[in-house]
């Protein structure tokens, strides 16, 4: 085995885990005017909502298939608060 394949080995799990991380790291939105409860209000109906589509539904009656509901839910419910006047500002 070279150099060059145990580097890669030694290396990839932590290249996954930062991979991994980022992609569950905080979205942060602002909104001209508005307070910390008012997103907190607009998130968690958007959660609610979001709680209530087939894609939910359907990962709640079997988790193993549908391996994309975490993505799935993130870009939906960044959407709806999108929708509502809120802007990412993700750093």
């Amino acid at each position: 085995m070279s150099n060059l394949q145990r580097a890669t080995i030694h290396i990839m799990p932590w290249v996954l885990l930062v991979l991994f991380l980022t992609s569950c790291a905080p979205m942060q939105f602002a909104k001209p005017g508005a307070t910390e409860k008012e997103l907190q209000y607009d998130s968690y109906e958007c959660n609610r909502d979001w709680e209530r589509t087939a894609g939910a539904i359907a990962f709640h009656l079997d988790p193993m298939g549908n391996a994309y509901y975490g993505f799935q839910s993130r870009e939906w419910i960044s959407e709806c608060l999108m929708h509502k006047g809120w802007k990412r500002v993700d750093g």
